[in-house]
């Protein structure tokens, strides 16, 4: 029996903890020939669309992808492989909601992210130092303005640009 060649699916990039690519990866394919004979084509394909001859690179784009290689030595014999990408290249949306309660306000920070989800969002004002939301907090309105910053993080570990909320000074009696 002949010993069928070997191809690999590589990429430099790596993922985040989550197992997201937070960069878009390039993939390459690397065909390894382990009997006597030689290679004689490589190919790949993406989420079972048409196969393309080669060894890549090839350039993913956000979402969850497959990518599957297959090579082919002189005689005939056929490796495979396949490996799955999950790319999220883009940073979450967060936003503020503000109840005004007379003297103070609660706050409710919510973010979205379409593609790998939303990891955490963190916030801070001048006189606190950055935490992550759990849930609404209040917070009393002074003789000043305050601001609040807050960013979202997603699971790819992009994250937004910092977000202000200012909060207005307190009404007179």
């Amino acid at each position: 029996a002949r010993i069928p060649p070997a191809i690999e699916i590589e990429s430099a990039a790596e993922p985040a903890p989550s197992g997201w690519f937070g960069e878009a990866p390039l993939v390459q394919m690397r065909p390894i020939a382990l009997g006597d004979s030689p290679i004689v084509e490589c190919a790949w394909r993406i989420d079972g669309g048409r196969w393309s001859v080669g060894t890549g690179p090839v350039l993913l784009p956000d979402g969850v992808h497959e990518v599957e290689a297959r090579v082919i030595d002189a005689a005939g014999v056929t490796g495979t492989a396949r490996r799955q990408f999950s790319v999220d290249t883009a940073a979450p949306v967060s936003r503020a909601r503000v109840k005004h309660l007379g003297a103070s306000v609660e706050i409710t920070l919510a973010a979205d992210d379409s593609v790998s989800g939303v990891e955490r969002i963190q916030w801070r004002s001048a006189r606190t130092f950055w935490g992550t939301f759990q849930e609404a907090f209040v917070r009393a309105l002074t003789d000043e303005e305050q601001v609040i910053e807050f960013a979202a993080t997603d699971r790819a570990g992009n994250e937004e640009a910092r977000q202000r909320l200012i909060l207005p000074r307190r009404e007179p009696p």
